[in-house]
């Protein structure tokens, strides 16, 4: 049974609330409802119980594609290959509610999917449905084929599906989605306990494919955004017209966060008390305030402490996080570094998605979102590190990784500092 998503996360990351009673496709609560929030960029998520893609048998085949289980699996990354073409996608009834989201799009882009294997008292369920898009299942298909090393850290795609094929009981709700095609991807949330810290993190100098640089449209709503920001920022002609075009717009928005300078940028936190405003991650401008945000925001508390004793468990809690993730980073740089795709394709636009068990120890970091990733033209090569500029592809992934190791190194200083002196 396949629910629809009221919010999103990144497009991979999501929670489940209370059942209801639909069988069909449902609307979701809108996202980060304090009193229930528990966690969608441009991404995707895992689910409480460890349901993941090895317990799927629904889906088409995907021709040609050996099963793929990688060492070390993280939670959430299945291990088969689907099954046979024309298996239907079961109905089931019982439905869940979004109930948190870090950052991403709303609306039918992402649904809830649960699998044959999903008991109708699953709180997460083991996949979603994302909209169909050609370039990231090509990704998918691409590196499952040749057993790239990143599949270790990414969802598992299992196939793609037609609307029709997912919706169970013919009321029409079908009709209220603009997406008729879906990919199905394992939840990254597999393994994780209720209501996970979730962060995305854009990764890359940029966030715009060059083929953006020729188109000339005139955007209104991207100008008024702009203005929103930085009255100053808009050229005479801009000011004149009220409008400016989608490249512009991303340019100046790349220029005026981390992700120009360090090649990262924190698009949302979340987690059980709320979530991080935009105002306050867009004014972070070095490693050490970037450092500072992660402390304040993610890391995990450890639950509720009325005593020195449970304080100083909370507090070693967060270290041990914070190393742990920081170990998972630098194993993620080496990994990218010798992935085959990563190597011949100029990736723009992919978040890493960090997520942590409230009460730990459980946290994991994946890569999410592959919309925008494009092979690199025939004779050139790059090496994800080199400035960009018109026509040479780069893209800044590693220097975001490098930073991003430099700022989990602070993170842990400041872990370990605030557990030395006793505080939380």
């Amino acid at each position: 049974m396949v629910q629809r998503l009221g919010c999103c996360l990144p497009h991979h990351l999501w929670r489940g609330g209370a059942p209801a009673d639909s069988s069909h496709l449902a609307p979701g609560r809108p996202c980060l409802e304090a009193a229930d929030a528990a966690l969608e960029a441009g991404g995707l998520f895992a689910a409480e119980g460890a349901s993941d893609a090895r317990r799927s048998g629904e889906g088409r085949p995907l021709p040609g594609l050996p099963p793929h289980v990688p060492a070390g699996e993280a939670a959430g990354h299945g291990g088969s290959s689907p099954s046979r073409a024309g298996s239907p996608a079961p109905a089931r009834a019982g439905s869940k509610k979004l109930t948190m989201q870090a950052a991403g799009h709303g609306g039918g882009a992402l649904l809830k999917h649960y699998g044959s294997r999903d008991g109708l008292d699953c709180e997460v369920p083991s996949f979603v449905m994302k909209a169909y898009d050609e370039v990231e299942a090509c990704a998918y298909r691409e590196m499952e084929q040749n057993g790239d090393s990143l599949l270790r850290f990414t969802p598992k795609y299992c196939g793609d599906f037609e609307l029709d094929e997912l919706v169970a009981g013919g009321d029409g709700s079908a009709e209220l989605l603009p997406q008729r095609r879906y990919m199905k991807l394992s939840n990254l949330l597999s393994g994780f306990h209720r209501r996970p810290h979730v962060m995305d993190c854009k990764i890359g100098c940029r966030s715009f494919k060059e083929s953006e640089i020729a188109k000339q449209a005139l955007r209104g709503d991207l100008y008024q955004r702009m203005v929103g920001l930085d009255p100053s920022a808009p050229t005479p002609e801009e000011h004149r017209v009220q409008a400016c075009t989608k490249h512009r717009w991303m340019d100046f928005n790349d220029s005026a966060t981390t992700l120009r300078s360090l090649g990262f940028r924190i698009d949302g936190i979340a987690h059980t008390s709320g979530k991080a405003s935009g105002a306050e991650l867009r004014g972070q401008r070095t490693l050490r305030q970037v450092a500072q945000c992660i402390v304040r925001y993610f890391l995990p508390a450890g639950g509720c402490w009325e005593d020195e004793a449970s304080a100083t468990a909370a507090s070693q809690l967060r270290v041990r996080i914070a190393r742990d993730l920081l170990d998972q980073l630098k194993d993620l740089r080496t990994t990218v570094s010798s992935s085959q795709f990563v190597r011949t394709h100029s990736i723009v636009g992919s978040s890493l998605l960090f997520i942590a068990d409230a009460e730990g120890p459980g946290c994991s970091v994946h890569v999410i979102d592959f919309a925008n990733a494009v092979p690199v033209p025939p004779g050139q090569s790059i090496d994800h590190r080199g400035p960009w500029k018109p026509g040479n592809h780069e893209d800044g992934i590693l220097t975001g990784i490098d930073n991003l190791i430099r700022c989990w190194e602070e993170v842990v200083v400041f872990a370990e500092d605030a557990a030395k002196h006793g505080r939380k």
